[in-house]
């Protein structure tokens, strides 16, 4: 994963999404990693013959492959976490530049204003 990573809220306006494209964009946002070197977002596609859809990933730029890569895993380890009988991850929120441990196994969400920490119980560590 490109060393500068950092977890975003993806959004486009109302002229761009009411001409169907980017279809996977909402208005109220696609969660997205982005780097200096490109972003990926989620994005879903309908299956055809049901009402289900298939979660994917697009990603563009020179760090493309590995910011998709690095989100993929992510999505798929909550999928089998949850499948498990997993429990869903704990959220914390702190003041922006509030100092995090690091040897914590979690994921960290930076914001303008909050750190928002992401984990896990002991033992489940999804995307890991």
């Amino acid at each position: 994963m490109p060393a500068t990573a950092t977890a975003v809220i993806l959004t486009a306006d109302r002229e761009i999404t009411d001409t169907g494209r980017p279809t996977s964009i909402t208005r109220a946002g696609a969660p997205a990693l982005i780097s200096t070197g490109g972003f990926a977002y989620r994005t879903k596609r309908p299956v055809p013959g049901t009402d289900t859809f298939e979660t994917g990933v697009l990603a563009w730029g020179r760090d493309a492959d590995e910011l998709a890569a690095q989100y993929a895993e992510t999505v798929g380890g909550w999928g089998r976490y949850r499948a498990a009988g997993g429990t869903g991850p704990q959220l914390k929120v702190y003041p922006a530049g509030t100092a995090i441990d690091p040897d914590t196994q979690h994921r960290v969400v930076n914001k303008t204003h909050t750190r928002i920490v992401v984990s896990w119980p002991a033992g489940a560590q999804p995307g890991r």
